[in-house]
């Protein structure tokens, strides 16, 4: 219910909510921008009208602090747009100090989403009123510089880093995609998951009714069939296009991230961005957000060298930071690129002795750039000479490869030393559908994704030798685990190898670690949708290790999916008991 006369905003508060937090984002970017380029005019009009929007967004939904608080802000920008205030480091502060306690507001103005003690809010905005209040009647710059209980918050502090809200946002929460034709509408992620998973049922069904048509030979059948059947492609590539979005979103809340933590280190450094335009899966930006976070913040903190060092070296004082995005074939890279010192190897192996990663024999000798990435990837490994708030070069990496590979990605290091770093993460299009490799174990359908698959071998065998106890199989050169595929599915073994006839084996690679799995049958390929079943899977007395999902073929059959990563773990579990 609501009072006579008032109106029921109660529909609009979700979208009020994600476009004051899309003009909180386009106002960081621009004020940094700014920073860059004082005399742009464009820029600081757009900061201008972007505050005066926010003011009057928030006026109307009744938020009657941050509409204050965005008006101060306004009337500030107004006297930099007349002339009468000049643009600063100081002032950009007190702007973006700004934008954070409007996140915080907002943050706890949203249902289940916590926004910090309401003390303190309460103070920094009374702090922050003031000092704007102060500009605004023309008490000059100085009143811009930080007060006592205020600190602007840290690089690494989520309510900051990277223009993120101070609470992580509801994954479900509404999202706006941009049609063709200008018109905007908002769509609960949830409903678009629940959507593809109902496209993907129809893709079932369109396949068994192909099937149906083509036993029967039934004409007027196999051509409602065959019109069903684009149709349902269109459709499906419409739903999955729903779910993408330019990686731009991503990017951009780097501009502030980059100042940031260059500020605090001490050292000018530009970003670049490249490829902003690369579409993916929103879930997969939302999950790439904190890795590339934690890269950038690496290569601003320990890769680039301070400007005196950067002069002695002959390169340009101002450091470069470059984001890149490009799509290749069902899968996104995305570079993060420093022109800094680079890792120097014989540091790895220094710190690599000292924590025991290496032997003082091992140290000595030379490194392979893969035995350089294992050991700078291994938890807790740095070579930083002492860890700061600016993380040192490696330390947390191995989250960083977790994550990553957790989205059935990659990461790959370059590096030459006083040259710069790349680290490149090479992740999947969309997690909606997935290719899957379709092996038979056991009389039972299994899918490999596809993603992981290096080749089949068909291998006599005669040609397996044991090592220890582990199966092996010499594969141009190199020798490569070979083990059932049954073993770590926990599904029965078809029993003994055959005396001479070959046998197939897939051969799964992750990174540098590659395994054989011997299976009965190799069925093919096929794109399907991947559905969870952990809640299914947790109700029995030993669940299945190894399952990462199911899906249903066009034939009926269902097939169990595998979780590469988790067979790789067994594996070795296995060949080192």
């Amino acid at each position: 219910m609501t009072d006579a006369g008032q109106p029921d905003l109660t529909g609009l508060y979700g979208e009020f909510l994600d476009e004051s937090r899309e003009l909180l984002d386009a106002v960081a970017r621009d004020l940094v921008l700014l920073e860059q380029r004082p005399d742009d005019r464009d820029v600081l009009h757009r900061v201008f009208r972007a505050a005066h929007s926010l003011k009057g967004n928030a006026g109307f939904m009744g938020m009657e602090t941050l509409a204050t608080l965005a008006h101060s802000m306004e009337n500030v920008l107004g006297r930099v747009r007349d002339g009468s205030l000049a643009s600063g480091p100081d002032l950009l502060d007190l702007l973006l100090r700004g934008l954070d306690a409007c996140r915080m507001l907002l943050a706890s103005a949203a249902p289940g989403q916590p926004g910090g003690d309401a003390g303190r809010l309460t103070a920094e905005l009374e702090s922050l009123l003031a000092r704007f209040e102060a500009l605004h009647a023309g008490a000059g710059e100085a009143a811009a510089a930080p007060a006592a209980g205020w600190s602007r918050g840290a690089p690494d502090d989520p309510a900051v880093a990277a223009g993120a809200e101070p609470a992580p946002a509801d994954r479900a929460a509404a999202d706006g995609r941009r049609g063709r034709d200008g018109d905007t509408i908002r769509v609960s992620t949830a409903r678009l998951d629940r959507l593809v998973n109902l496209v993907g049922e129809l893709m079932a069904s369109r396949s068994q009714l192909a099937s149906l048509s083509r036993r029967t030979h039934h004409r007027e059948l196999e051509d409602v069939a065959a019109g069903l059947s684009r149709l349902a492609d269109q459709l499906q590539g419409e739903v999955l296009s729903i779910r993408m979005v330019p990686i731009r979103t991503l990017f951009q809340k780097f501009h502030r991230l980059v100042r940031d933590t260059a500020r605090e280190a001490g050292k000018p450094v530009v970003l670049e961005l490249e490829g902003e335009a690369t579409e993916l899966d929103k879930a997969i930006v939302e999950a790439v957000h904190d890795p590339v976070v934690h890269l950038v913040r690496n290569a601003i903190g320990h890769g680039i060298e301070p400007a005196e060092a950067r002069a002695a070296a002959g390169k340009p004082a101002t450091g470069r930071v470059r984001l890149a995005a490009r799509h290749a074939q069902d899968h996104v890279v995305i570079e993060v690129s420093d022109d800094g010192r680079g890792i120097d190897e014989a540091s790895v192996r220094r710190r690599a002795a000292e924590r025991g990663l290496l032997s003082a024999a091992d140290a000595e000798a030379p490194l392979t750039p893969e035995a350089v990435r294992r050991l700078i990837f291994s938890p807790g490994f740095s070579t930083a000479d002492r860890v700061d708030r600016i993380s040192g070069r490696g330390v947390g990496l191995d989250v960083v490869r977790t994550a990553v590979e957790g989205l059935g990605g990659t990461v790959e290091l370059a590096t030459q030393v006083g040259q710069g770093t790349t680290f490149t993460l090479r992740v999947p299009l969309t997690l909606a559908m997935i290719q899957i490799f379709l092996v038979r174990v056991a009389g039972r359908l299994y899918g490999l994704p596809l993603t992981y698959v290096e080749e089949t071998i068909r291998v006599a065998p005669r040609e397996f030798q044991i090592v220890g106890h582990q199966r092996v199989h010499l594969l141009r050169g190199q020798a490569i685990p070979v083990m059932p595929l049954a073993l770590p599915l926990g599904a029965p073994e078809s029993g003994a190898l055959p005396d001479t006839a070959p046998v197939p084996v897939v051969v799964v690679r992750h990174g540098d670690r590659r395994v054989g799995f011997l299976v009965d049958e190799v069925c093919g390929k096929d794109k399907t949708v991947l559905k969870a079943l952990g809640p299914y899977l947790a109700r029995l007395p030993q669940p299945v290790r190894g399952i990462a999902g199911a899906s249903l073929l066009g034939s009926g059959e269902l097939v169990l999916i595998a979780d590469v990563l988790g067979l790789l773990a067994l594996a070795g579990d296995m060949a080192a008991a």
